[in-house]
């Protein structure tokens, strides 16, 4: 009677199950898992990482189902392919290990014009089905005040880049909310006009890795900062524990800073220790960069790219192309010829779908993009021997615990499962995004003192 009565309110029995599985699949998502304080303590309370239904089921986005009973819950996670159930049916817990989320900030818009009531909780429904209408919706995030009032305004998360060029690029009617034309930005846009208004120096660079945490009392939680923190702790403690200088560089660390130096071209770059390089160090060949404008809005393929110049350079050229951007810039090892600019056209009519066009840069605009790209370059260097010098010191630890994506508990934010199914197809693909090298054998590596451009 009661599961009868249920279906009747709120959809199929079907329709009903899908919904109740994707949004405890959000609770565990990536995407707010390692966000969600609440969520993120029972996650982590035991080492098997099971917490129980009982509990989830309680959540506010829950209680639509709590007439279907707890054994229908247990019954519908079954099927999760991102989630897993004990034997006993009395706890879920995610199949994959907690991972930071990737390229959020670029995945990530600004939309505003919903107004300020939430409607007792269904504008958030409303929301997560109007932004899909563009792609796969990871959250949506409603941005509250001091006093947790709506502000009228999102942050959307989407699964990939493609759905947030479509939804940036769409019409204003296409993107009306009952009538009303939204503002819509990408995150990185809205984050330079609100650092300019408010006197904020930097670029959107510095808020790249910070994620989408959910508003609310617990928007200040962030698992892997805390991690990092306790790690950073731990590591102090140990190494207070050691002879007086041991928290400094050892003076081979510092000769092996000292020597770092990069290959840029044709050219090699001292290092400076703090990852800098002087400016005046800085040699390349003049007319080597080129800039390409009228890219569509397919992701580019940068490595077809790449490899369609394979016979006219010896070193594949540095290509940077923004997301949503149009314009951009190539930047090659040697001086171009007007007959390798015309070889480039043929060769790269297209790129993200659009018809390009192709011209020099001035001398100023050219200095600045080499400069950048060296100063990157040199960071990289730097960091890569800190990092393996660490690693050789702590080799053995393992790190990082099992996790998932998810939705904030008591505002859920809709979500999608993880690809990957179990731990072992997890670490394989791990490994083959460092170029298939056993972890044993990078750990045992010397120390790389010189990248190239």
């Amino acid at each position: 009677m009661a599961e009868d009565q249920a279906m009747e309110e709120g959809g199929t029995n079907e329709e009903k199950t899908r919904a109740a599985v994707k949004q405890v699949e959000f609770y565990f998502h990536d995407s707010n898992l390692p966000y969600d304080k609440y969520m993120w303590g029972l996650h982590t309370k035991n080492e098997s990482h099971y917490v129980p239904i009982s509990i989830v089921a309680s959540f506010k986005r829950m209680r639509e189902y709590l007439p279907m009973g707890l054994p229908w819950l247990v019954a519908a996670l079954r099927n999760s392919t991102a989630l897993e159930v004990d034997e006993a049916g009395e706890n879920v817990r995610r199949r994959t290990e907690v991972q930071p989320p990737k390229d959020v900030f670029e995945r990530s818009v600004y939309a505003k014009g919903f107004g300020t009531d939430e409607k007792d909780g269904e504008l958030q429904k409303e929301l997560e089905t109007y932004f899909t209408k563009w792609g796969t919706v990871n959250a949506v995030r409603l941005r509250r005040d001091n006093t947790k009032k709506f502000k009228g305004s999102v942050f959307v998360e989407y699964a990939d880049f493609e759905s947030v060029t479509s939804f940036l690029t769409a019409s204003p009617e296409e993107r009306s909310w009952n009538g009303e034309t939204l503002l819509a930005l990408s995150k990185e846009a809205y984050c330079l006009k609100k650092m300019e208004e408010k006197g904020i120096k930097g670029g959107a660079e510095s808020l790249r890795n910070t994620g989408n945490p959910p508003s609310g009392a617990d928007r200040k939680f962030n698992a892997f900062s805390q991690m990092a923190l306790e790690a950073k702790k731990a590591s102090r403690s140990k190494e207070q524990s050691k002879s007086e200088d041991s928290t400094n560089a050892t003076a081979e660390e510092k000769e092996a800073l000292r020597s770092v130096q990069i290959q840029f071209g044709d050219e090699t770059i001292k290092v400076n220790e703090d990852g800098t390089v002087d400016p005046e160090n800085v040699k390349y060949p003049k007319g080597s960069v080129l800039k390409f404008t009228g890219a569509g809005k397919e992701r580019a393929n940068f490595a077809q790219l790449k490899s369609s110049l394979k016979e006219d350079f010896s070193q594949a050229p540095y290509i940077k192309l923004n997301l949503g951007d149009t314009d951009g810039l190539m930047g090659f090892t040697r001086a171009l010829s007007d007959n390798d600019i015309n070889n480039i056209k043929a060769k790269l009519p297209k790129i993200g779908g659009g018809e390009v066009s192709y011209s020099r840069i001035s001398n100023d605009e050219e200095r600045e993009f080499q400069l950048k790209r060296v100063q990157e370059l040199a960071a990289k260097a730097v960091a890569n021997l800190v990092n393996r010098s660490q690693a050789q010191k702590g080799r053995g630890g393992k790190g990082g615990g099992r996790g998932g994506r998810g939705g904030g508990r008591g505002g859920g934010r809709g979500g999608r499962a993880p690809d990957r199914n179990n731990r072992g197809e997890k670490r394989k693909a791990s490994e083959a995004d460092n170029g298939g090298v056993p972890k044993k054998a990078r750990a045992n590596a010397p120390p790389a003192i010189t990248a190239t451009s």
